[in-house]
């Protein structure tokens, strides 16, 4: 599971463009974005992320 936003500060599409430039983005992720889909965790499990950062 993961939280729908990342630790880092920097916006998740600029790092993934540069640390990871053959990375297919396959939908928008603004600001600190988790590249994951937590759809199914969230409908199937009810998982929501306890804390926000």
């Amino acid at each position: 599971m993961a939280a729908p936003e990342t630790l880092v500060s920097h916006p998740t599409e600029e790092l993934l463009r540069r640390f990871h430039p053959m990375t297919e983005i396959r939908r928008p992720l603004p600001g600190r974005t988790v590249p994951l889909n937590l759809a199914k965790a969230t409908t199937i499990l009810g998982f929501s992320a306890e804390f926000r950062v």
